[in-house]
C-alpha cells in the first residue's frame, strides 16, 4: 500500500505546473489528521487540492481569497462562499473542454489516479477558470 507522503510527493510533483508554468505560489501544506490541503495562490485566485485520507478521496477547489489570504472559513467565510469545488464550477458554467485526456489508472494508488483526473480538468479549464474569477462568486 501507499503511504500517505508517497501519495503527497506524487501529487505535488503532478501539480508543479502551478508554480512553474502558471506563476501560481509554491504550494502551502496544511497537515490535519483527517486531511492535507494543498494550496496554490496567485493575485486573488486560489487553488487548493484537498487528499482526504479517511474517505481516500481527491477534492480540487477553487478558493476565494480573503486580501490575498486563505479565508478563514472552510465553505464559507464573512457570510459569503469562498470554496467552490471545480467539478461543480464546470457543471453550473456548462464550460466543456477541447477533450480530457483519460488518466490511467494508477498501479499504486487509486488516490493518485484521482488527483491527475483532476489535474487534467484544471488544465482544461484554467484559462477560462482566470478570466471568469470575479463572476464565480
Amino acid at each position: 500500500m501507499t503511504t500517505q507522503s508517497e501519495i503527497e510527493k506524487h501529487i505535488l510533483d503532478a501539480f508543479r505546473f502551478l508554480p512553474e508554468r502558471l506563476h501560481y505560489s509554491e504550494p502551502m501544506i496544511a497537515r490535519s489528521g483527517d486531511s492535507t490541503r494543498l494550496d496554490y495562490t496567485k493575485g486573488d485566485i486560489g487553488i487548493e487540492i484537498e487528499l482526504d485520507w479517511r474517505e481516500h478521496e481527491v477534492f480540487l477547489l477553487a478558493v476565494r481569497l480573503d486580501h490575498n489570504r486563505l479565508p478563514a472559513g472552510y465553505y464559507t467565510a464573512q457570510g459569503r462562499v469562498c470554496r467552490k469545488h471545480l467539478a461543480n464550477i464546470a457543471r453550473e458554467r456548462r464550460w466543456l473542454p477541447e477533450r480530457l485526456d483519460p488518466v490511467p489508472a494508477s498501479k499504486t494508488d487509486p488516490m493518485i489516479t484521482s488527483a491527475l483526473g483532476h489535474k487534467g480538468a484544471l488544465l482544461a479549464y484554467i484559462d477560462v477558470l482566470e478570466q471568469d474569477w470575479d463572476s464565480l462568486w
